[in-house]
């Protein structure tokens, strides 16, 4: 596997005085011996961490191989650290299926129900504007002066506390004379409670390329694998598991 071995080691090294974590501990830890990490990152040539030693040292700081390998933590803020950290966290629950993702609705609002004023009832439009010509737009919060954005695809993922973590790909359509060009973004929102006003968490940049522009994109990846994937309901599944632990009797004969 290819890698930056100077972005690696240092991404150790930060994560583990974010986590206020010894190296001599995190050695220890990982099987190997008191100085190793400290000769890595002087650039001694006859040691090269292998691959037990990367899911080592990834498990001990709670961080996926490919994030250690791949994201720059040392130069990074720390929102941008809580971010990848928060992203990273969803991508590997996400492969794992320990984390439900469904697609909302698609980008179509015409299959969504309306309160009184005539606005989609959903969280992403509480605050968002209709036009009487072309219909519902996406309001993006990372672009409040844009309010003709197209969200080609949402997914969606209940967590606890009636949390609901959305995924939008936001689509530019190019006609609006403030923001002129084809373009499109990726957005993460968390709701309030139920159908409170969502928190905006991260999102890429069109314009310029970002810290969490790489991850964003890993995430939503893995959210369209999953949510390919048929995602049994607990009455589905105890129907499933009621016909798989009983013998099936041949059609015409129960009794």
């Amino acid at each position: 596997m290819g890698y930056d071995k100077y972005i690696f080691i240092n991404n150790v090294y930060s994560l583990a005085s974010r986590q206020n974590l010894k190296i001599k501990d995190l050695e220890t830890g990982c099987g190997v011996s008191l100085g190793y990490l400290s000769r890595l990152r002087q650039g001694e040539k006859n040691i090269a961490p292998g691959a037990d030693f990367l899911l080592a040292v990834s498990e001990k700081l709670s961080v996926s191989v490919d994030m250690l390998l791949t994201s720059d933590f040392s130069n990074a803020t720390e929102s941008e650290s809580e971010m990848l950290l928060y992203i990273d966290k969803l991508i590997c629950e996400t492969r794992s299926r320990k984390l439900a993702w469904q697609e909302d609705f698609g980008g179509y609002l015409d299959t969504l129900p309306l309160r009184s004023d005539g606005s989609p009832l959903h969280p992403l439009y509480t605050t968002k504007t209709m036009n009487p010509k072309d219909g519902f737009f996406y309001h993006t919060m990372f672009h409040p002066s844009l309010t003709d954005l197209v969200p080609v695809k949402v997914y969606g993922c209940v967590f606890p506390g009636s949390r609901t973590l959305y995924l939008i790909r936001v689509w530019n359509t190019g006609d609006n004379p403030d923001s002129p060009g084809d373009w499109t973004e990726l957005d993460l929102v968390m709701t309030g409670h139920g159908l409170a006003d969502p928190v905006p968490l991260g999102h890429t940049n069109h314009e310029r390329a970002g810290r969490l522009d790489e991850p964003m994109k890993k995430l939503f990846d893995a959210v369209e694998d999953a949510a390919v994937l048929p995602m049994l309901t607990s009455e589905g599944r105890e129907i499933i598991r009621a016909y798989l632990g009983n013998e099936r009797k041949p059609y015409g004969t129960e009794e």
